[in-house]
């Protein structure tokens, strides 16, 4: 495990994390690599705590844009060249295979060579030149859009060849639940600013998580460490009913499973009969609920579950596990936060205990 000296070059952000200083910025960690970090101080716990990701893994979309609109540019010019190069040798089997090649290009296929000479006539060349035109103008349009931030549009794909128009497509899918995923994770970190009991820390996270994964319900259980006992604190339903909320015992229900295994766990094809740890949802339909247990420092805080007839995406489970893990760090950090108001309590009797004896010596 690396170490990070007090006073040294690298790990800035943590050494100002635990002198008691919050920021956020550019520096660079122990890899000798430039990363973006966000640091905090928490001064119940006297920890330091600090985010980080590569620039370069930051950038990366952005720089993926700005090259794809250079390739489409320099692609562009290119075929614009050999076109005017070829009309310079005016003859007419080498303009109908600048045509065919002008085509080629226009459906993805940037691969193929020919070797131009023959005869062909000027209607064809336009029109498959107007072809390329078009392909490469909406990569171009595709990609500033995604540029400025919008991620619902994407490219026809005019062939199996057509691999740039591919590789456009699964850019924008990838950048699109990127930038969901991270827009839902802040929101969350947004709602738990402040300092939140653990019952309220259980609401807001499984309403939040609920509602925008769009399921119909769900539960949060805490894991008492005494009881070994999972006790559902909080619960959501989608017709705002009340939901029922059920203490489950060591090896009982789905929760149990996936604390047991220590990663989540998806459910499927659930007849609406079955107990589902409490969760109700009155279909027909087969159900699907997603178990994920809250861990931090590999200590079991509590599992989160999510159930809905729709079946869950790979990105809808990674969000729930990113959720888990805030989750597990808030509720962490308010049991340290209890310990430490009980302690206080408990001084404070101390303290008053012993002040009366002192009087009554006195008095005495």
């Amino acid at each position: 495990t690396p170490i990070t000296t007090i006073g040294g070059d690298e790990g800035q952000p943590i050494q100002e994390a635990v002198t008691g200083k919050n920021g956020s910025g550019i520096s660079i960690d122990y890899r000798g690599k430039e990363v973006l970090s966000v640091w905090k101080y928490i001064p119940e716990l006297g920890w330091g705590i600090v985010g980080k990701i590569d620039v370069e893994e930051a950038y990366a979309p952005v720089q993926l844009h700005k090259h794809l609109i250079n390739v489409v540019g320099i692609l562009t010019l290119l075929v614009s060249i050999i076109v005017a190069l070829r009309f310079a040798f005016t003859i007419s089997e080498p303009i109908l295979k600048a045509a065919d090649l002008a085509k080629n290009v226009a459906n993805g296929d940037l691969t193929t060579r020919v070797n131009i000479g023959g005869s062909s006539e000027l209607d064809r060349l336009g029109k498959a030149l107007s072809d390329m035109q078009e392909s490469m103008m909406e990569m171009t349009e595709v990609v500033v859009s995604a540029a400025d931030g919008n991620f619902d549009r994407s490219v026809e794909v005019r062939g199996d060849q057509d691999e740039l128009a591919m590789g456009i497509n699964e850019l924008m899918t990838a950048t699109k639940e990127r930038v969901w995923l991270e827009k839902g994770l802040s929101g969350l970190a947004l709602l738990m600013r402040g300092e939140n009991k653990t019952r309220d820390i259980a609401e807001k996270a499984i309403n939040y998580a609920a509602a925008y994964l769009q399921a119909e319900t769900g539960a949060l259980f805490v894991f008492n460490t005494e009881a070994k006992v999972l006790m559902s604190f909080a619960g959501h339903t989608s017709d705002k009913k009340v939901a029922r909320q059920f203490d489950l015992q060591k090896g009982t229900g789905l929760a149990w499973q996936a604390a047991d295994a220590g990663k989540a766990m998806l459910f499927e094809n659930l007849p609406d009969s079955h107990p589902k740890d409490g969760l109700q949802i009155k279909t027909s339909d087969p159900i699907y609920l997603l178990a994920v247990p809250m861990m931090f420092n590999d200590e079991l805080q509590g599992v989160i579950e999510i159930a809905s007839v729709h079946r869950f995406t790979k990105v809808q489970q990674l969000l729930l596990e990113e959720i888990a893990e805030l989750v597990a760090v808030e509720i962490f950090t308010e049991n340290g936060r209890r310990l430490l108001r009980k302690s206080q309590d408990q001084l404070e009797a101390q303290h008053q205990e012993l002040q009366e004896l002192n009087n009554e010596f006195n008095s005495s």
